[in-house]
């Protein structure tokens, strides 16, 4: 059977149980649609949408918590084959007006009309299909677009910081090195008050999210592009404002088109909330694919965690979707991670960012991102990044590192051929006096064992015989015995001089040691027979 004969697939997007159903058995009863689900909220519907071949949804007013037109243009933004009727109770000319604007293929009144069901669906899968079918010529031509795989992912601090922003930005930094130019990214900063992610990179760009609150509802790419920053690593970035009092300027309306824009635009979005709720940022939680809460393995940390979801639920906002995030854990720490499950009300990441500020020191003092260290702290981004499904999980748990600048990377390797020569001299010098320590000893060894032969009334030349053998080789080839004249009570000495070994070049050769032993010559007596 062909595509073109199969029936197409409707979702229905209805809170209300006994109107779903009323809705499904009219459709049943029109020829080439097909019913596939029902979602009851607004997550439900984005997530049908990315995991089923949907070709048009139902989309009924009631369905929270976003706004119907703001929903209708998110799905549109993240769904651009995707064919979007509307439900209402009174179809205005201002909600047709506004539909239209918003991407809708359709607008239903109720009681329901079972021939403007039928034409309305059938309209708007029909055109989903057709465009299906263009965009699939297209990726076969040219090869893989965003479309609907653009993801949005917010981080919420439970409390000022926690380290919001330090993960959020290294998550889309990590992004932006793998990903490379196969997928574009953008961080969003929407900490709107306390926004700090151009200290965090030491920045000097001037343009900010409130420089495109004038032109929000007609958002275009130029506009776009003047007010991002493009850093370094690939990664384009929308700063907070420069003075917090802006802030307040940013409305549910203002964020929502402009946070719809940029996920137009980029395959990944990573977005930094702050810890502070705003109707901005309750707007961005609420279009965002995943929200991790951010929080600290201590009591008031996980209380802030609570009282941020109350607060949430309170106001209809985000329900679903949401996990914490577990930052700088320790195994010394009174709180350990897994006591976070059972305080707060969410799941929890699987992956806690450990407690070692060392390895980002240097690229927080710095501003150089690059300059952070590969280690646990790192580790964590990328084990993070898999948790969200950004990338496949490494082997060996092994992460990408962040190329060093040409130039220090140079600097490093004539500094070490520099020092080098230096190095060897000095160990060469160590080795050298450590012979000459030893030398010593042996000479002490050789004049000890000559004094015993002596003392024996053994030759000279036995005497030295009898010393070489207790010495290496090297050392019992130079050994020479000598003795000195005799003291009171017999008391004589005798001097051991053996050469030392040189392996420095410059110092030469020939260097001999000496060290002196006592003994008391005892003549042989015969023993006369009884």
């Amino acid at each position: 059977m062909s595509p073109a004969d199969t029936p197409s697939r409707i979702l229905l997007a209805i809170e209300n149980p006994e109107l779903a159903a009323d809705v499904r058995a009219r459709i049943e009863e029109i020829g080439g649609l097909s019913v596939v689900g029902v979602a009851t909220s607004a997550p439900a519907v984005i997530g049908a949408c990315e995991q089923g071949e949907i070709d048009a949804v139902l989309l009924h007013e009631d369905v929270g918590p976003l706004p119907l037109l703001h929903l209708t243009r998110d799905l549109v933004a993240r769904f651009p084959a995707l064919g979007v009727v509307l439900l209402v109770a009174d179809p205005s000319a201002d909600l047709l007006r506004g539909a239209l604007q918003a991407g809708a293929r359709g607008v239903t009144g109720l009681p329901l009309s079972f021939d403007a069901l039928e034409t309305d669906l059938a309209a708007a899968a029909s055109w989903a299909r057709t465009m299906q079918s263009r965009f699939a010529t297209d990726s076969a031509a040219v090869g893989p677009t965003t479309g609907s795989s653009a993801r949005m992912f917010a981080f919420a601090g439970s409390k000022g910081g926690v380290g919001t922003s330090t993960i959020a930005l290294h998550l889309a930094l990590e992004a932006a090195e793998t990903f490379g130019t196969a997928r574009s990214v953008c961080f969003v900063d929407f900490d709107l008050q306390t926004g700090d992610a151009g200290n965090l990179l030491d920045l000097e760009h001037r343009r900010s999210v409130v420089d495109l609150l004038d032109v929000a509802e007609d958002l275009s790419e130029r506009h776009l592009d003047e007010a991002l920053y493009r850093h370094p690593s690939g990664l384009s970035i929308l700063l907070a404002p420069h003075d917090g009092e802006q802030g307040e300027d940013v409305t549910a309306a203002h964020a929502r088109q402009i946070l719809a824009a940029v996920r137009a635009r980029f395959d990944v979005v990573v977005v930094d909330l702050g810890s502070v709720a705003s109707e901005a940022t309750l707007t961005a939680a609420e279009m965002a694919d995943s929200v991790l809460l951010v929080t600290t393995p201590d009591v008031p940390s996980m209380r802030g965690a609570n009282r941020l979801l109350r607060l949430w639920e309170r106001l209809d906002s985000r329900r679903e979707g949401i996990e914490v995030l577990v930052n700088r854990a320790s195994r010394i720490s009174d709180v350990q991670p897994d006591l976070v499950d059972s305080v707060v009300a969410v799941p929890r990441v699987p992956t806690a960012i450990p407690a070692d500020y060392r390895d980002l020191q240097p690229a927080v003092n710095s501003g150089t991102p690059s300059r952070a260290a590969t280690g646990p702290v790192r580790e964590a981004i990328v084990k993070l990044g898999t948790h969200l499904g950004l990338w496949p999980a490494r082997r060996g748990g092994s992460v990408r590192r962040l190329p060093w600048p040409r130039s220090e990377a140079g600097q490093g390797a004539v500094e070490f051929v520099g020092l080098l020569p230096v190095l060897v001299m000095f160990v060469a010098l160590v080795f050298q006096l450590s012979l000459a320590g030893l030398s010593g000893v042996f000479a002490h060894m050789a004049a000890s064992e000559g004094g015993r032969a002596l003392a024996r009334d053994e030759t000279v030349a036995d005497a030295t015989q009898a010393a070489a053998d207790r010495l290496p080789d090297r050392w019992a080839g130079s050994l020479r015995l000598q003795q000195a004249g005799a003291g009171p009570n017999g008391r004589r000495t005798v001097q051991a001089t053996v050469e030392m070994p040189v392996i420095v070049p410059f110092i030469g050769g020939g260097y001999e040691i000496s060290a002196s032993s006592g003994y008391v010559h005892e003549p042989t007596v015969a023993r006369q027979r009884p």
